[in-house]
């Protein structure tokens, strides 16, 4: 026991294992690091965090690269076709002559597009959210995300709406 206070009683004696610890770390430390990367040569490109660009197209264009346009990555909703409405012509008067020549077939009726894919709901006074219009017209009240989508509502607008306020609802989905 005599032996450790001897050691500690002088304070600059006390912090010299701990310093030389601390040297055999940095040390070892220095030894491990890797060197700084070499500036980019011919055709390598080297992405950086940061800089005076504030995206890669610009960095790309100021290092004299050639860059294509942007494109999505997933295509674009196709915009729902409507048809003119067709107005009925009056049926012509049979005449004598027509009795010998088939009558035009006509095609069927086609449904207008934008009628047959969407509904039109109203939200109720009894609806405290989207959750209980999915519930009603979807089956699950989990599918107010749905909702969400295909009206074009996020969260904070989802949290503000009143009765009266109309939603559109896919035909298909519906129960």
């Amino acid at each position: 026991m005599a032996v450790e206070s001897a050691i500690c009683e002088d304070l600059g004696m006390a912090y010299r294992p701990v310093l030389a610890g601390l040297v055999l770390v940095l040390g070892a430390a220095g030894a491990c690091a890797k060197p700084a990367p070499e500036p980019p040569s011919g055709d390598a490109l080297v992405l950086e965090v940061g800089g005076q660009q504030s995206s890669l197209r610009e960095s790309l264009r100021s290092m004299g690269k050639e860059v294509a346009p942007p494109r999505r990555l997933r295509p674009a909703a196709p915009a729902p076709q409507v048809e003119p409405a067709r107005q009925a012509r009056p049926a012509a008067p049979p005449s004598e002559d027509a009795a010998d020549v088939d009558p035009p077939a006509q095609a069927p009726p086609q449904p207008n597009p934008a009628e047959s894919e969407w509904v039109v709901v109203e939200l109720l006074e009894e609806d405290r959210n989207l959750g209980d219009v999915a519930k009603r017209h979807l089956g699950s009240s989990r599918r107010y995300l749905d909702i969400q989508r295909w009206n074009g509502i996020d969260d904070a607008q989802a949290r503000r709406l009143r009765a009266g306020y109309k939603l559109k609802l896919k035909r298909s989905e519906l129960r």
